[in-house]
């Protein structure tokens, strides 16, 4: 029984906290254990300037975090080098964008970790790994994932073509990627928009785009199968709009009609900043 005169103290109802310029080493494990319940989008950028040799551990933000089991987007910039550990998004099995910009990371602990979220349809990592970590091939609803800024110079055991099949946006900008293998994106079957701009690539895209495959038991509405005049079966990506190619190093010659052959649905195509001097008459 309260008091006549007393407030009753109404519950906390925030669903979506933004923290920007925050520490993320001070804040206390208590923090949001009152908005556990209603609390679905949580974002927070570290106020560091200068990056420091050895980051702080973050057991401080992981328990201060782990209550809050509804998330479904949370957002993480911390700019300072740290080791982070990827086992802890078990505790978020209802996440389903993850914003992660983390510059400095160079080491990324139990990487399974991301195996866990399974509902997770978009996802943004910034890092200096590199390598693409294989767990994320497994997120069975993943949309669109944004991997850039990293130091991802090539693929290995056709990482790339186990993408799970709802995969429509793929975005590989910033990177150092100078060779993209064949049959890299030709499992990708959703695939609609590719962005690989600002890395190191000259060679034609013609065989990871256009690519040989076992067509043994193969049906799939979103491609195409065909033979070369070799009778090699090829495929055709039926959905990709969207290819930016933009700040690479594509010289005069190395683009040809047959580098796009293989995209039927193509109604953009970036090629900006390349060391073209002019397009051959008859690549479009």
């Amino acid at each position: 029984m309260t008091n006549a005169g007393s407030k009753q103290r109404r519950p906390i109802n925030i669903q979506s906290l933004s923290l920007h310029y925050i520490k993320y080493n001070s804040i206390a494990p208590e923090a949001f254990q009152s908005l556990a319940q209603n609390l679905v989008s949580l974002a927070i950028f570290d106020s560091t300037d200068k990056p420091t040799l050895t980051g702080p551990k973050l057991d401080m933000l992981y328990k201060a975090l782990k209550p809050l089991k509804n998330l479904k987007t949370l957002d993480l910039i911390i700019p300072e080098e740290l080791e982070f550990d990827a086992s802890y998004f078990e505790n978020f099995p209802k996440l389903e964008a993850l914003f992660l910009m983390l510059p400095n990371l160079l080491h990324l602990k139990n990487s399974k970790g991301f195996r866990s979220l399974t509902n997770l349809k978009g996802l943004t990592f910034a890092n200096k790994l590199p390598y693409l970590p294989k767990s994320l091939v497994s997120l069975p609803h993943l949309e669109k994932l944004h991997f850039y800024s990293s130091s991802l110079s090539t693929f290995q055991n056709d990482t790339l073509s186990s993408f799970g099949p709802k995969l429509s946006g793929l975005d590989l900008s910033s990177n150092h990627i100078d060779k993209i293998p064949v049959g890299t994106f030709q499992k990708i079957l959703k695939l609609e928009y590719l962005a690989l701009s600002d890395n190191h690539l000259e060679s034609p895209l013609c065989s990871p785009l256009h690519s040989s495959i076992d067509i043994s038991g193969e049906r799939n509405e979103d491609i195409t199968i065909e033979r070369d005049v070799h009778g090699k079966a090829e495929t055709k990506n039926n959905n990709l709009t969207h290819l930016d190619l933009s700040d690479n190093e594509f010289k005069d010659g190395s683009l040809t009609k047959e580098t796009f052959a293989s995209c039927t649905s193509l109604t953009e195509l970036f090629l900006d900043d390349n060391d073209l001097a002019s397009l051959p008459g008859d690549m479009c």
